[in-house]
């Protein structure tokens, strides 16, 4: 009886350290923080929790000192401007508060096996401060992997943190494992598939990709999409590359991007008798003639332009004015508020793929918003255009043609096309 109340002590000891750690967390008093963690690992080497709270204390520190640098899409354009950047605006990868949160961050993976947050933020930690290297994140993603080995959104995720670093024979080795699980799950039904009519070739897949578990769709996208690019234009590898393009088409449909992608190659490729008899096999199964296919990559090609233009335009005039606060104080709250839903909405459906700023999650009228919002057309945008309707006619119009390219599949008129160009 003795002993059960003892422990029952010291469960709420444990419990009131753990509180006024997460207390003075709140109130950004950091080493108070830690020092109360540690506290709890010292008393049991074992608490997870404590482990996964200091290595956010450490974060939360960079953080701060940071500031609005840290988690910016554009700091490595910057970092390349200016060869001393690094060393005069970062933090190295031997910063104690690195390595200490790091370590913490390991510890936590391992004491708290199920929870997938832990992983989660241990990543966008290294992601964020961007000077630990690939042996860092493997070893994050392999602590995991040791608990969860069918986890496939997991291997997929390996994957795409070995093509970040350029390790191409690990990107395929884990994107193929996730593959092959996923089709090995017993209620998937595999069927055999010609793809290539010149050769003959065929490839096994899951016959209804429509009845997939999302989480299994979303990973095999995503993994088939890791080695076709990988084929493209790292390993070069024809044969292999058609074989992951068709399999990603016959999951996603008749999706213009991997399209695009493949006349492209097909064009600048294959010789003259072979580019006519793969474009006429395009052709045949996805209803595109290979005139057709030219013109789908052009206008695509076209909207990437007009868009990532005015996207760069927009913020190069925002950071003369506001310096790095530019999204804060540049684009309006509501707006803010709806791109920042739609990317949480993004992430928690495809939580493998790379995180963006939410400025990707604007849509092209948005622009128009921010431009001829009172405070910025006064006193950054009028002395660029001439009236409030021309800024709004020219990026309506690059909406609309975006909205027929990227999601009705039309194909433009040549009329179309000459205005796009104008635009």
């Amino acid at each position: 009886m003795r002993n059960e109340m003892i422990e029952q002590e010291d469960d709420e000891n444990d419990r009131g350290e753990m509180l006024q750690g997460l207390e003075h967390f709140r109130k950004k008093q950091f080493e108070e923080a830690i020092r109360c963690f540690d506290k709890l690992i010292q008393t049991d080497p074992f608490f997870g929790d404590a482990c996964f709270w200091r290595a956010k204390c450490y974060g939360a520190m960079l953080i701060e000192e940071l500031g609005e640098r840290w988690g910016q899409p554009d700091i490595l354009v910057e970092a390349m401007a200016n060869p001393q950047w690094w060393e005069q605006n970062w933090v190295s990868e031997s910063d104690p508060r690195v390595i200490e949160a790091i370590q913490s961050y390991e510890k936590a993976i391992e004491l708290l096996p199920n929870n997938r947050d832990v992983l989660t933020q241990a990543l966008d930690f290294t992601y964020n401060i961007r000077v630990v290297g690939s042996d860092v994140k493997y070893n994050l993603m392999n602590k995991w992997l040791m608990s969860h080995p069918d986890d496939v959104s997991a291997w997929v995720q390996k994957g795409g943190v070995a093509l970040e670093y350029a390790d191409f024979s690990v990107a395929l080795e884990c994107h193929k494992k996730a593959i092959k699980m996923i089709k090995s799950f017993p209620p998937y039904e595999l069927e055999e598939w010609e793809y290539d009519d010149i050769t003959g070739d065929t490839i096994e897949i899951i016959k209804d990709p429509e009845g997939m578990l999302e989480g299994h769709r979303s990973a095999l996208e995503n993994a088939l999409l890791g080695n076709f690019t990988t084929y493209c234009y790292d390993i070069i590898n024809y044969s292999e590359m058609l074989k992951y393009f068709w399999e990603l088409y016959y999951l996603t449909g008749n999706k213009s991007g991997i399209i695009n992608s493949l006349t492209s190659i097909i064009l600048n490729v294959e010789d003259k008798r072979r580019r006519q008899r793969r474009l006429k096999e395009l052709q045949r199964k996805t209803g595109l003639t290979p005139k057709q296919s030219e013109r789908k990559t052009l206008q695509n090609e076209l909207i990437d332009t007009c868009t990532y233009t005015l996207e760069s335009f927009l913020i190069k005039r925002l950071k003369q004015k506001y310096g790095q606060s530019w999204w804060e104080k540049g684009v309006p709250p509501y707006v803010i508020s709806d791109a920042e839903s739609k990317k949480t909405s993004h992430e928690k459906k495809h939580p493998d793929q790379e995180r963006l700023h939410t400025l990707k999650y604007l849509n092209v009228r948005d622009f128009h918003t921010i431009i001829c919002e009172k405070g910025n057309w006064n006193n950054i945008f009028k002395g660029n255009f001439s009236t409030h309707d021309f800024i709004k006619n020219l990026i309506y119009d690059l909406a609309d043609f975006r909205n027929i390219v990227k999601h009705d599949g039309r194909l433009l008129e040549d009329a179309e096309i000459n205005e796009l160009e104008v635009i």
